[in-house]
């Protein structure tokens, strides 16, 4: 899910977006998709400048979610980003009932690194799944208990999103 998606939602109550690059969030300025709105510019949304690993190491928060969308494993300095020690970081700062999401870019890791890394996140989040895109890309979705359950506005988000993925590629869906 992406962050304009997630600031539709009026439960947010607050939202950290980390990234180690400050042009990942001067470009969400510039961009201007299909009901795109900035989610920068929303009061809720708090932005940090920094390495995601150090990040999750020094906040004493804890979050409800946390979602790892890091580089692909061959740039350099993201190896320690796909580790069991990572996904227990995650785990670390999740609240009671937290769920941890995690990108991998599957068309880009051999089957022993793929394998790795999903033995690597499953031995940390007892309840783990993985979602597929249409692109080959995979969502890793783990916490500590079973999953609830999604209620009527997650659902109806879902929906919502579905909606718009048919207006805009049609033949892909």
């Amino acid at each position: 899910m992406k962050r304009n998606q997630i600031t539709r939602d009026p439960r947010l109550k607050h939202l950290d977006l980390v990234d180690i690059s400050k042009e990942v969030f001067d470009l969400a300025g510039s961009y201007s998709g299909i009901e795109y709105s900035n989610p920068l510019r929303d009061p809720r949304v708090t932005t940090f400048v920094q390495d995601g690993r150090f990040f999750l190491q020094a906040s004493p928060d804890r979050y409800d979610i946390i979602t790892g969308e890091p580089p692909p494993l061959k740039v350099a300095g993201t190896v320690n980003l796909y580790t069991q020690q990572f996904f227990e970081l995650m785990h670390d700062r999740l609240k009671d009932g937290g769920i941890a999401t995690f990108w991998l870019p599957i068309s880009q890791l051999t089957t022993d690194e793929t394998k790795a890394i999903l033995r690597a996140f499953h031995n940390v989040f007892p309840s783990a799944s993985v979602w597929a895109t249409c692109d080959l890309e995979w969502i890793m979705m783990g916490s500590e208990g079973p999953f609830q359950q999604p209620d009527t506005a997650v659902g109806s988000l879902i929906l919502e999103r579905r909606e718009d993925a048919l207006r805009l590629w049609p033949d892909r869906y």
